[in-house]
């Protein structure tokens, strides 16, 4: 919001000064007689008009910029912490069967998933995807447009029928390795148990527990649910069960809660100085004030 003021706005009460010393301070001259003085007051009456109004213009601009007139644009900034979050989604073949007869599992997963990018502005955010392989659909992007349209695109199968749980996490722990924000988020949803890929369980297991990346886990089916809970807790997670699109939906928005750092905004103020404008107003009143001297010889 933006707002005029002055910072020393008491120096206008000069003004005073001036208007007093205007009214009893009359310059002194010697007296002199001019023959036909009436035709000459009336050819210098405009002149002397001129030359007065331009005498204030000079003096009120002067004490205007010595007032120090300022615009005031006040703003606030907060310093939300950024956040770095992989979005890891099960696209294997079970996931195609529908929790009703109009909707596929995978079809609610990724309603869920979009209200959630939706909702983290600010944050940068990736999608992996994993059937019997695992891929990095969206890398990590501010964009969540972009990322909502990569996730509207997946399929369930594109990557394989089975599912390669360890592969998927490892890949995403590799995402996140060359990022320097501090706060990493992992959210991994599956409905089924690891039955493909190349990375042993042990392995994902030092990599989860030696890494600062905070690892979420979500059961969406017939799972194993008690390494789900194991594999979150290396995280200094937490493990979820949904049993429903509704339930899926509330897993994502407590998440979502928990993920969000809390810094009070500040307030700050921005000064453009305008004094200048006065000033030079003042100059150009007091030049012409002078010409009009000189011209009349005084």
């Amino acid at each position: 919001m933006d707002a005029f003021s002055f910072q020393y706005p008491k120096v206008f009460l000069v003004l005073f000064f001036f208007l007093l010393c205007a009214e009893f301070c009359p310059a002194r001259s010697k007296a002199i007689y001019f023959p036909h003085l009436g035709t000459l007051l009336h050819k210098k009456a405009l002149p002397d008009r001129l030359s007065i109004v331009l005498k204030w213009i000079a003096i009120v601009s002067l004490v205007t910029a010595s007032a120090s007139p300022v615009l005031e644009k006040r703003y606030k900034k907060g310093f939300e912490e950024v956040h770095d979050i992989v979005l890891v989604l099960d696209a294997s073949g079970s996931m195609r069967y529908g929790l009703n007869e109009s909707e596929s599992k995978f079809e609610a997963v990724q309603k869920a998933v979009g209200e959630f990018i939706d909702a983290r502005e600010g944050d940068r955010i990736a999608v992996v995807t994993f059937g019997s392989y695992s891929a990095v659909s969206s890398p990590l992007s501010f964009d969540r447009e972009y990322v909502s349209q990569i996730l509207s695109m997946q399929q369930v199968g594109i990557l394989g029928e089975k599912t390669a749980i360890y592969d998927a996490l490892f890949q995403t722990y590799e995402l996140l390795k060359p990022s320097r924000v501090e706060s990493k988020t992992i959210i991994l949803l599956t409905d089924g148990i690891n039955s493909a890929g190349k990375i042993p369980l042990d392995v994902i297991k030092k990599r989860i527990k030696e890494s600062p990346v905070k690892l979420y886990t979500i059961s969406f089916g017939n799972t194993n649910e008690k390494l789900l809970k194991e594999l979150a807790e290396l995280g200094q997670g937490s493990f979820f069960r949904a049993r429903d699109k509704q339930k899926l939906r509330s897993i994502y928005e407590q998440i979502d809660r928990r993920e969000r750092t809390k810094v009070e905004a500040r307030s700050y103020v921005n000064y453009d100085y305008l004094y200048i404008y006065p000033l030079f107003t003042a100059l150009i009143s007091l030049l012409l004030y002078l010409y009009l001297r000189n011209q009349r010889g005084l």
